[in-house]
């Protein structure tokens, strides 16, 4: 079964304000709750290469979640992909550019209290 990433995340606030209203409204929700953003650390070039990983040519059109199914049969392992390689986005990426999809992903996520 999948890590939950938001599994460290914390509480801000339970927003039960008039602003939010219409969204919860529409949403059918009592009210919204705002968590903190994950606070990860770059993952270090020596952990990096500690692991061995699949290199994977960034075309047109791919995405985190694509790759993660392709490469671990699971979309919810997305995250690991551009934490991996320090790129928080896919628009951090162009055509060409070496992607590292790192293969022992439970060492990565020990790595990070997961």
């Amino acid at each position: 079964m999948p890590v939950d990433r938001n599994e460290l995340r914390k509480t801000i606030t339970i927003n039960k304000n008039e602003m939010f209203k219409q969204i919860s409204d529409r949403r059918s929700l009592e009210e919204i709750t705002i968590l903190s953003a994950n606070e990860f650390r770059p993952v270090s070039e020596e952990f990096k290469d500690s692991l061995s990983y699949y290199e994977h040519e960034w075309r047109r059109g791919d995405k985190f979640y694509k790759l993660a199914y392709d490469f671990y049969g699971n979309i919810d392992y997305w995250w690991i992909i551009p934490l991996f390689n320090n790129k928080p986005t896919e628009f951090h990426y162009k055509a060409g550019d070496m992607v590292l999809v790192p293969i022992e992903i439970e060492l990565l996520l020990s790595e990070y209290g997961l």
